[in-house]
């Protein structure tokens, strides 16, 4: 890889191989130097995959600057295996303008489309999409199974199907402790067996929620939330869920926080011009925009961050000339 991996010359990572050599050195700087078709990885070391960045003996201790680019396709089958993402666990590391997409990720606890265990780390400007499973007892997320000891997540989003038989279990992250969420969002369904379930994050215990939303369906056995299955001891502001979203608790003793965790607001609410008024914590000029989710999401308007990566001004351009054109009609 060209660079020297200080953080003035990082390392260049320009194919699937190159990821994953990260692994030889956890401690230096990288940076993507092209979107990277990582689809082979399903074959990889016998049907496990790809094997995640860090683990919990040795954490990521460096940083990735995704400049724009996409991930696309990584494969992890390792149901038996804690600590499971695209980085397994990181520790005091920044992650940033990074995207994946079409990931097919299969862990034990601890499992995150991007992160599976983050640790006084930052991660900004970034997002997963595809499936995820959870086969253990703990913390799943789309994008992030454990948040933790001041980590952040920030401009960040999930559009990943979340499925695990577990507790903790998020759209964007399963587990927020001492730690911050912002401006940040999830669209993914979640699904579970167990306790502690949320659209966006499964518990917030300590953290910090505030600026964000999501809209995906949640089902679980106790603790069910639109926005946060959980919420202990935590702060939750300027935060919201879609009420039209199937929200299932299967246990008759129903948690006082069932769905109350953010502001309920209908489809209707949270989409087009509504959104400005009816998300009223939001900042619409400098931060979220609601434009038409083209690339990613279909033909729905929901708040989209300004800050988005990868293809963002393409989107941007295409859902303004349809709301032009919806104007017209």
């Amino acid at each position: 890889m060209d660079g020297d991996g200080s953080e003035s010359n990082p390392y260049i990572i320009r194919d699937d191989h190159e990821l994953q050599s990260v692994t030889e050195q956890l401690d230096a700087n990288y940076k993507l130097g092209r979107d990277i078709n990582a689809s082979k990885t399903v074959q990889w070391y016998n049907g496990d995959g790809f094997e995640p960045l860090g683990n919990d003996s040795t954490a990521f201790t460096g940083s990735l600057n995704g400049s724009g680019y996409i991930i696309e396709g990584i494969s992890i089958n390792r149901p038996s295996t804690s600590f499971i993402g695209l980085f397994g666990k990181t520790n005091s590391s920044n992650i940033s303008n990074v995207g994946i997409e079409n990931i097919d990720v299969t862990g034990q606890s601890e499992v995150g489309g991007l992160v599976g265990n983050s640790i006084n780390s930052d991660i900004n400007n970034s997002y997963s999409q595809g499936m995820l499973f959870g086969e253990g007892s703990f913390r799943a997320g789309g994008l992030v199974g454990y948040n933790k000891d001041n980590s952040n997540i920030s401009y960040s989003y999930s559009n990943t199907k979340v499925q695990s038989d577990g507790n903790n279990v998020g759209g964007l992250a399963g587990k927020n402790e001492n730690s911050t969420i912002i401006k940040s969002y999830s669209i993914g369904d979640v699904n579970g067996s167990n306790n502690n379930l949320g659209g966006l994050v499964g518990e917030n215990n300590n953290g910090t929620v505030s600026n964000s939303y999501s809209t995906g369906n949640v089902s679980g056995e106790k603790e069910v939330g639109g926005l946060v299955g959980e919420n202990s001891n935590g702060n939750i502001s300027n935060s919201y869920w879609n009420s039209d979203s199937t929200i299932t608790e299967n246990s008759t003793d129903v948690s006082t926080d069932n769905t109350k965790s953010g502001v309920p607001l209908t489809t209707s609410q949270m989409q087009g011009s509504s959104a400005s008024s009816s998300m009223s914590g939001f900042d619409f000029t400098d931060t979220w925009s609601t434009l038409v989710l083209l690339l990613l999401f279909g033909a729905s308007r929901l708040p989209k961050l300004f800050n988005n990566i990868g293809k963002s001004i393409t989107a941007f351009n295409e859902g303004r000339k349809e709301l032009e054109n919806d104007k017209k009609d």
